[in-house]
């Protein structure tokens, strides 16, 4: 009995890992908490901006994985709210997911801290290169592209999708602790050339962050 339960554990634990990362991925965290939760807005009560890279596989490959991200985002008081703006832009091998959003933020003080309250709305542009894939059945010898195979596409692909996203975030002077969700409707980028049709999903994704000073 209890083999069979660590297999199924460790079937779990590979599923689970198989499926763990399908959003952009960085390193500092510390100074990109917006790029995850539009209910951080306004939180420092300070006009914030930065600007990450990440590149991974270096000395690898010319085109393997990296990412840029923008954030802005600053207080109202008058309305006891907080405004900005994201941005991302993801680059798989030849596929590219551009993620750009406007973000506002109600916050509430209370006796303990602060606690706001986000929402986010935007857009993903979403391309796949499928003329520099190459597939194991693949003809390329003649000057064109023919993967032999129905599925991937043999030119360039882009498509639109709307994208929501929402959050809540606590914090004072000791400690933040926020949770937030994207792409709330499912958002699905349709790419479309003639003869040819590819959807790219973007799953619901649930963040967690916490810290103390």
């Amino acid at each position: 009995m209890s083999r069979r339960l660590g297999l199924l554990f460790f079937v779990s634990i590979i599923y689970i890992a198989v499926r763990a990362q399908s959003e952009p991925q960085f390193t500092q965290y510390m100074y990109n908490r917006y790029l995850f939760n539009p209910a951080y807005a306004g939180s420092e009560e300070s006009v914030e901006f930065a600007l990450l890279h990440r590149s991974q596989y270096v000395g690898l490959t010319t085109k393997a994985v990296a990412t840029q991200g923008f954030n802005f985002n600053m207080p109202i008081y008058a309305i006891s709210s907080g405004i900005g703006v994201t941005a991302v832009n993801d680059l798989i091998g030849y596929q590219r997911a551009t993620y750009v959003a406007l973000n506002y933020d109600y916050r509430k003080k209370f006796k303990w801290g602060n606690m706001g309250i986000g929402l986010g709305a935007g857009i993903v542009q979403a391309s796949l290169d499928g003329s520099q894939l190459r597939a194991p059945d693949g003809d390329y010898n003649t000057g064109g592209v023919n993967h032999n195979d129905q599925t991937l596409p043999v030119s360039l692909q882009q498509g639109l999708a709307p994208d929501l996203s929402f959050g809540i975030y606590f914090n004072n002077e000791r400690y933040f602790a926020g949770a937030s969700i994207n792409h709330i409707a499912f958002s699905i980028a349709k790419l479309t050339t003639p003869g040819q049709k590819m959807n790219l999903v973007f799953s619901r994704n649930l963040f967690f962050t916490g810290g103390y000073d």
